[in-house]
C-alpha cells in the first residue's frame, strides 16, 4: 500500500483541491436553489398528515429550545447524574428549500444535564459557517451529502460542513463532529459554538465523527478526503488532547468512512467498494459514487503504536455504517463485530425518499449483526450472528479485550424506516435480551454507563402519538423488563444520529 507523510499546508492544498473538484462538478449555474426542491416538500407536507413517524423529520427552531427544567421521576436512581448530549440533523428545510437526504440537515447538539433530581435540557444549533452564511443569505448556499444546490464555489470542505453526525467530549472540552470536515468546538453549558478546532497547527483538516476513546483516555480517530486526491488521515492524541501521532495515508478508490474498530494493538478500518466517481453535473455528493458488488470490501490494518506500520486485506464485499467493537485472540487472530448490508441501496433509497414522505422495500433496520474474522495469513470470513434488525451499538470500551456484550438498536419488520427496541447482543449468539415498545415509537441511539448491578441504557425515544420526545432508561442487565424511568419533553425533536454520556461533568 501507498502511504505519503505530508506536512500540514501541503495536506490543505490536497484537502481544498478535492474541495473544488465537488464544486466544479455539483455547484453549477446561478446560485439558487433547485426549482425541484418545491415538490419536495410539497409531498412531506402531504404525507406528514397521514403518518406520524414523519414528525421525526420536521425542522426544529432556528433558535433551539431552552433551557427548561424538570422534575425528575421517583424511579430515577439518585446516584445517577450526568450529562446526555446528543447531536443530529434537525434543520431539514430553510430558505424555501427542503433537503434530498436526513444526512444532510444541519447539525443540533441537545443537552440532557441530570443533577439534584431535575433534567435540565438545552439544545442549540452549531454555529458553522455554513449556517451563518446561510442564514444571512436567507436560503442555501452549497450541495450537501445527499442534496444538489447549485451555488458559489467550494473551496475547503468545511464550506459544507453540517457539525450534524455526532458528539465528542475529550479532555473537558465538548466538540460537534462531522467526519469530513473539523471539529466545532461548543460551551458544555450553554452549548455556543466557540469555531472550528484543528488538532495540529492550523490545518483544518476532516476528523472522523465516532472517534474512539480507550481505557487510559487516549482518543483515536480518523479522517477522510475522497474527491479528487483520496487521502486518509489518522489521528493519535493522549488524554490531555495532545497529538502523539498523525498520518496521512493514500489510498486508492476511498469511500466515505464512517466508522472503525480500535483493538488492543491496531486500528482497523474496513473500506467497502463504494467510491467516488464523477456523475452528470448537478448530482449530490452521494450520487457521485458508485457501489461495485464485484469488487472485495479491503481491510486496513494499522499498528496503534507506529502509523507507518500497515497491511491491507481483503474480504467479501458488504457495506456498514457501524462496528459494535473488536478483539485479537491470542494465534493473532482479529474479530470485529459488524452492521452488515448487502450494499449501499440503504443510502439511496430509504434515507432518502422519507424526506418526501414516501416508504421504502428497503429499510435502515436491515443491519445484520456479522461478526467479521481476520486470521494472521490475511483470511478474512464473516458469518451472521443472527437476523436483521440492529443497529447503532454502544457499550464496549474500544481496544480493551474481548466482550461478550453490547447494546444496540432493533428493529420489527415495519415499513417506516425507525427503529423499535433495544437489544443486548452477544457477539456470538447474537440478541439475547430485547425490549420492543409499541409502534408507536421511534427508539434513538442509547449508550451505556457503567454501574452497579449490570449498568444502565440511556437515550431518547420519540413519542409519535403523543408527538413528544422522551429521554428514557432502562436497567441494562435486563430490558425486557422496559424503562425504570421516563422524562417527556413537552416538543417532539428530530431524530438524531449520535451521543455521548459524561458522569459528573465539571466547568
Amino acid at each position: 500500500m501507498a502511504t505519503a507523510e505530508m506536512g500540514r499546508r501541503r495536506f490543505l492544498a490536497l484537502a481544498a483541491g478535492g474541495a473544488v473538484t465537488l464544486s466544479g462538478v455539483a455547484a453549477v449555474g446561478a446560485a439558487e436553489p433547485s426549482a425541484r426542491d418545491a415538490p419536495w416538500q410539497a409531498a412531506f407536507e402531504e404525507a406528514r398528515t397521514r403518518q406520524p413517524w414523519l414528525a421525526g423529520y420536521d425542522s426544529a427552531p432556528l433558535a433551539g429550545y431552552g433551557p427548561l427544567t424538570l422534575p425528575l421521576p421517583k424511579g430515577w436512581p439518585t446516584f445517577l447524574t450526568g450529562t446526555l448530549y446528543r447531536n443530529g440533523p434537525a434543520l431539514h428545510t430553510f430558505g424555501g428549500t427542503r433537503y434530498h437526504h436526513w444526512f444532510d440537515g444541519d447539525g443540533m447538539v441537545q443537552r440532557f444535564h441530570i443533577a439534584d433530581g431535575h433534567l435540565t435540557f438545552t439544545s442549540r444549533y452549531v454555529r458553522t459557517d455554513k449556517l451563518t452564511r446561510e442564514i444571512a443569505a436567507g436560503r442555501r448556499l452549497w450541495p450537501t451529502f445527499g442534496s444538489a444546490i447549485n451555488g458559489p464555489a467550494v473551496t475547503h470542505p468545511d464550506a459544507l460542513n453540517p457539525a450534524n453526525i455526532s458528539v465528542l467530549w475529550h479532555n473537558r472540552r465538548l466538540f460537534a463532529l462531522w467526519e469530513a470536515g473539523s471539529p466545532h468546538e461548543l460551551d458544555p453549558k450553554t452549548l455556543v459554538t466557540s469555531g472550528r478546532v484543528a488538532w495540529d497547527g492550523d490545518s483544518y483538516l476532516p476528523f472522523t465523527a465516532p472517534p474512539k476513546i480507550d481505557a487510559s483516555g487516549a482518543l483515536w480517530g480518523i479522517g477522510y478526503a475522497n474527491i479528487g486526491p483520496n487521502r486518509l488521515i489518522l489521528y493519535h492524541l493522549d488524554r490531555h488532547g495532545q497529538p502523539r501521532q498523525r498520518r496521512i495515508l493514500a489510498v486508492p478508490q476511498m469511500p466515505p468512512v464512517h466508522d472503525f474498530v480500535l483493538t488492543e494493538d491496531y486500528l482497523v478500518i474496513p473500506l467497502p467498494p463504494f467510491a467516488f466517481e464523477r456523475a452528470a453535473d448537478g448530482a449530490a455528493y452521494l450520487d457521485h459514487h458508485r457501489w461495485d458488488g464485484q469488487r472485495p470490501t479491503r481491510i486496513l490494518i494499522v499498528n496503534r503504536a507506529d502509523f507507518t506500520q500497515t497491511r491491507m486485506v481483503e474480504g467479501a464485499p458488504w457495506w456498514a455504517f457501524h462496528y459494535g467493537g473488536g478483539w485479537q485472540d491470542r494465534d493473532g487472530t482479529i474479530h470485529l463485530l459488524a452492521i452488515t448490508y448487502p450494499d449501499t441501496a440503504i443510502l439511496s433509497g430509504p434515507l432518502r425518499v422519507l424526506m418526501r414522505g414516501k416508504e421504502s422495500r428497503r429499510r435502515s433496520t436491515d443491519g445484520v449483526p456479522t461478526r467479521v474474522s481476520i486470521d494472521r495469513g490475511g483470511r478474512v470470513t464473516t458469518w451472521p450472528i443472527g437476523a436483521a434488525g440492529v443497529e447503532f451499538p454502544s457499550g464496549v470500551t474500544p481496544g480493551n479485550g474481548r466482550f461478550r456484550q453490547t447494546f444496540m438498536l432493533t428493529g420489527a419488520a415495519e415499513k417506516r424506516p425507525q427503529f423499535t427496541g433495544v437489544g443486548r447482543v452477544d457477539p456470538d449468539r447474537g440478541v439475547l435480551d430485547n425490549f420492543r415498545f409499541d409502534g408507536k415509537v421511534a427508539v434513538e441511539e442509547h449508550l451505556f454507563i457503567p454501574g452497579p448491578a449490570g449498568g444502565w441504557l440511556i437515550g431518547v425515544i420519540l413519542d409519535l402519538a403523543r408527538r413528544k420526545t422522551v429521554l428514557t432508561l432502562f436497567k441494562a442487565a435486563d430490558l425486557a423488563a422496559g424503562p425504570v424511568a421516563q422524562v417527556p419533553l413537552p416538543m417532539a425533536l428530530p431524530l438524531g444520529l449520535h451521543g455521548t454520556w459524561v458522569a459528573h461533568p465539571k466547568g
